[in-house]
């Protein structure tokens, strides 16, 4: 790599603020370049420097911990696991409850709906698919819906927050006063 040039470049849109700050490139915990950076928002710095060493051993950071960037895409890295066991029954009420819940996070409404109801037909009782479901109903203003999977979910679990919290708002929606503000006579 000799001849080589290291070029950098840094938007301050990247933390939306006035950047005052130390910028370091480091390699193997040795100052290859600093510069104090003065920056409005959306505002672009580049620099270019003569650069001999391994590009994947770099360290970028601004005012010192506030951003940190490593080159090697081996840095930070999770171990954590990234597949389901091999083993694992999608079709159960909790696998089809999972695939509903995570479509409802990626916003796939009718997908989630799809696979809470086919959670609910494997095991009608199965209380997080109740739960979701009543979410769902909820967001989708089927309010007299989502009060009746509230409503199964809590007499399964009266104490469970997500089937509290949708039954108070529905019932709030719905106007029963009473119920909205869990008054419960014991």
């Amino acid at each position: 790599m000799a001849g080589s040039k290291l070029k950098v470049i840094w938007s301050s849109f990247i933390l939306v603020q006035d950047i005052n700050d130390l910028l370091e490139v480091t390699e193997d915990h040795k100052v290859i370049y600093s510069k104090n950076l003065r920056l409005s928002p959306l505002e672009i710095f580049s620099d270019s420097i003569n650069f001999n060493g391994d590009n994947q051993n770099l360290i970028v950071t601004l005012g010192g911990n506030k951003l940190v960037y490593y080159s090697d895409p081996q840095v930070n890295v999770l171990s954590r696991p990234a597949l389901a066991p091999e083993d694992f029954n999608w079709e159960s009420a909790y696998g089809l409850y999972v695939q509903g819940k995570e479509a409802m996070d990626q916003k796939l409404f009718s997908q989630a709906e799809e696979k809470l109801e086919a959670s609910l037909k494997a095991d009608h009782n199965y209380l997080p698919a109740l739960i979701k479901m009543t979410e769902l109903k909820y967001r989708n203003m089927l309010y007299s819906q989502a009060l009746e999977f509230a409503r199964r979910a809590l007499s399964i679990d009266t104490q469970d927050g997500g089937a509290n919290y949708y039954y108070g708002l529905v019932n709030a929606i719905l106007g029963n006063t009473i119920d909205a503000k869990g008054l419960i006579a014991r």
